[in-house]
């Protein structure tokens, strides 16, 4: 019982009702758990834990100007002082980043040095994505803004270089970075490596995707250059047997367990209009057009984020809605620099007016977007999670959004993924579109580049052959769609049977009869003329802006970070291709 009471540390004046806290051991490990039921319904206010230290007090009013938490910040900061390990289960868009940020500086607080120089890190925090780390370095910053802390970024994409720099000549207090580059760094740069030595606070953020990414080996390395009586929070929107398992090898084993998601949540803001349609390529731009001009008609000075498969689908829509001209368009996909996508991020964060971002999932979780009103998916989401993920950029806050999927015929059955969310389909639009024509939307296809449209075709291809059993797709409707897409958007696909072959489309019988495929009849054909295009090659994957950043490259260990550019999904269609792409 001193144990549970030790560590409960609830305070009876800031939590009045009933608190339920028990232990569950397994394979010898002492896990508490607070339930979701414990949780207090009833707004608590940051100024009654008396644990907040007074600067970060004041950091809260002046800077965030709150009063009141989150239900994951009153779950986790009324359990301050907290000296042991966390592992909360939290959803997106809950505060969580204020509910860890607070305990982790009272620690490095409580156990620093008097005199504390900033020569050592205190608290270091692993994120999935650069834009995500970018922002919780920001909040960081607000939230340490009366303390004199430095806090650093260390994420792929910028100048390893200029980072260490940063590293060599300033306080380093708080580090956030992506699990790539900071691995990269504590193997190759002693300084670094002794700057660690001392850490107060490990925060694994978004456990979860770091997962999906593939990063638990980056983790469990990192995790071994670190002190073993350092404190660790993990959070983490699902608890799947993985995330079990890097609890049990990051935590130690009396750590707390809270969660902070309702057993019967269907994982999605209530508060979120959800709905579907089932549309042929051949009416997807047109459609696409309503659906942004009705949304904006509704939503004075609204914001659109629109969710591409690939990177090169991403650029091809964003080229077209840029050349239908209805609205401003931003580009956000991992084919640009991380200045790129920061200053893309920011302008679309700070529109004012009418905006829509054409993204890939680099923006699809953690990123906060004030004021979007509507999530348009263009395509399947990779899963039912990326689904909800994507559409929790709106309705943040508990303000209202809308979420729209948009899907091929092909692509239907992804609905049996999400048929236990409440989402109904778009009813007759079929027969509206077919009596529709749109001379803007022609004019902008007649503008497009078609080495940009076959090159979305090709990565299309590599996206979905992945998908085929678990999306009830078949090989000939994936064929046929490809054809479809790339006929929508004007140009053939210009497709070489090689390249079918590799990923696993070899064989006449599966190429749609009487289609041409790279100008001539598929069964015969060879190799020979394939890639005779100059421009095609020239010109496949380009990121007009990608070249124009002059001190992109020029750092020799940048390829070396293993998080450069790491998009488990956005970019699977696209990487499938780069063997026979070498000069892309």
């Amino acid at each position: 019982m001193n144990l549970l009471k030790s560590l409960s540390r609830i305070r009876s004046d800031v939590m009045p009702i009933s608190f339920s806290l028990h232990s569950h051991v397994r394979s010898r490990r002492l896990i508490m758990f607070r339930s979701y039921s414990s949780i207090q319904e009833k707004e608590c206010r940051f100024d009654e834990i008396t644990a907040i230290l007074p600067k970060t007090q004041r950091a809260l009013r002046e800077e965030f100007k709150y009063d009141t938490m989150s239900k994951v910040q009153t779950a986790v900061l009324s359990q301050a002082p907290i000296e042991g390990d966390l592992f909360v289960k939290a959803k997106t868009g809950t505060g969580k980043t204020l509910a860890f940020l607070i305990p982790a500086i009272e620690t490095m607080h409580r156990k620093s040095h008097p005199k504390n120089d900033g020569r050592m890190v205190s608290i270091k925090i692993l994120s999935p994505t650069r834009e995500l780390a970018q922002q919780i370095a920001t909040e960081a910053e607000r939230l340490t803004r009366f303390y004199g802390y430095r806090v650093h970024c260390l994420v792929g994409g910028e100048r390893r270089d200029a980072q260490i720099r940063r590293l060599m000549r300033h306080r380093v207090d708080i580090v956030v970075g992506t699990p790539g580059r900071v691995e990269d760094l504590l193997s190759s740069l002693p300084h670094f490596n002794r700057q660690c030595m001392e850490i107060k606070t490990l925060i694994l953020d978004e456990a979860d995707q770091l997962l999906d990414l593939g990063f638990r080996e980056d983790i469990e390395r990192i995790i071994q250059y670190y002190p073993k009586d350092r404190q660790t929070f993990l959070f983490s929107a699902t608890v799947s047997p993985q995330i079990r398992q890097i609890a049990k090898f990051a935590l130690k084993s009396d750590h707390t367990f809270i969660d902070t998601v309702d057993p019967n949540d269907v994982n999605t803001n209530v508060q979120v209009k959800q709905t579907y349609a089932i549309i042929p390529y051949h009416f997807h731009l047109i459609a696409i057009r309503k659906i942004i001009n009705d949304h904006m008609n509704q939503h004075k000075n609204g914001k659109i984020i629109m969710f591409l498969p690939t990177k090169m689908s991403t650029m091809l829509y964003a080229d077209f809605l840029r050349n239908v001209g209805d609205i401003e368009v931003f580009e956000l996909h991992s084919g640009k620099t991380q200045e790129q996508r920061t200053r893309v991020s920011n302008k679309f964060r700070q529109s004012r007016h009418e905006a829509v971002l054409v993204t890939s999932d680099v923006s699809a979780r953690g990123v906060d977007y004030p004021g979007v009103t509507l999530v348009l998916q263009v395509g399947a989401p990779s899963s039912r999670d990326q689904y909800i993920h994507r559409l929790g950029r709106t309705g943040r806050a508990g303000k209202e959004g809308e979420g729209i999927l948009l899907l091929a015929p092909f692509e239907k059955g992804f609905i049996n993924c999400i048929d236990n969310l409440p989402i109904k389909r778009i009813e007759g639009i079929d027969s509206d579109l077919e009596k529709s024509t749109d001379s803007k939307v022609e004019k902008a296809i007649e503008m497009l580049d078609g080495s940009i449209v076959k090159s979305a075709c090709m990565a299309f291809l590599g996206y979905y052959s992945g998908k085929m059993s678990s999306y009830f797709i078949r090989k000939d409707d994936l064929l046929d769609s490809a054809y479809e897409l790339g006929k929508a958007f004007g140009t053939e696909p210009n497709i070489s049977p090689g390249l079918l072959s590799r990923i696993g489309f070899g064989g006449s019988n599966n190429v749609p009869r009487g289609r041409s495929w790279g100008g001539r009849s598929y069964i015969g054909h060879d190799d020979r003329n394939y890639g005779r295009d100059r421009n095609y090659g020239r010109d496949y994957g380009r990121d007009r802006d990608h070249g124009r950043d002059r001190d992109h490259g020029r750092d020799r260990n940048y390829g070396r970070d293993r998080d450069h550019g790491r998009d488990r999904f956005s970019n699977r269609g696209d990487k499938i291709f780069s063997p026979l792409f070498k000069n892309f």
